[in-house]
């Protein structure tokens, strides 16, 4: 996480990214500029909060202007995934000065999931002024200016229904598709008995 961080802004002593994580033993707490979001055991809704979703909001350079990305990943945000396993990634960047109908439903899809964490959150850290402002105003600010969608979200969610059927009811909408992803993970890792799975799937 910290990797993360040091990736999207400089050094910055008040919160510049919010991590909503479950409760977990031997949590690093103290990287600069990262606030942890401990969900709460409680009445929380969920079982495991396990998600790779990320809803990021950067500030054009040298211009106006703000683009707001949103970001998926199969892979836990750790070393591992980066390199012992095979994993998915898909993201999309809105310029709010010209956003497209598709990614505004995407959008406002992801950011009421993190609207319905907060609920469940412990998130003083980041519901506290710093420099006379919070620190997600801008990006609350521009996703409520953006105009309607007319087109349904690409971004799901389990918090009340599993993923499986969801996909699956997608499968058939838009236009034909041209490839097959199978899976991610951990493929050839030790315990498969060599039989390269990936090398059976090419041969299918």
């Amino acid at each position: 996480m910290g990797q993360i961080r040091r990736s999207f802004t400089g050094e910055m002593a008040h919160p510049v990214l919010a991590a909503f994580i479950h409760s977990t033993m031997n949590a690093i707490s103290d990287i600069l500029g990262l606030a942890w979001m401990w969900m709460r055991l409680q009445d929380r809704g969920y079982n495991l909060l396990h998600a790779k979703v990320a809803l990021l909001g950067f500030c054009k350079r040298d211009e106006d202007g703000y683009i707001i990305r949103l970001a998926v990943s199969t892979g836990n945000w750790t070393q591992g995934p980066l390199t012992d396993s095979i994993d998915l990634f898909w993201s999309i960047d809105l310029h709010t000065d010209n956003p497209r109908d598709q990614d505004i439903g995407d959008i406002r899809a992801a950011w009421n999931m993190f609207e319905w964490l907060r609920e469940r959150g412990d998130c003083a850290l980041i519901e506290r002024e710093y420099d006379c402002a919070l620190p997600y105003a801008r990006l609350e600010d521009e996703i409520g200016h953006l105009p309607a969608s007319t087109l349904p979200p690409r971004f799901i969610d389990s918090r009340s229904q599993a993923l499986l059927p969801q996909v699956v009811d997608r499968l058939g909408l838009g236009k034909k598709a041209d490839r097959l992803i199978l899976g991610s993970g951990y493929f050839e890792a030790e315990g498969d008995g060599g039989a390269g799975l990936l090398r059976g799937f090419a041969r299918s």
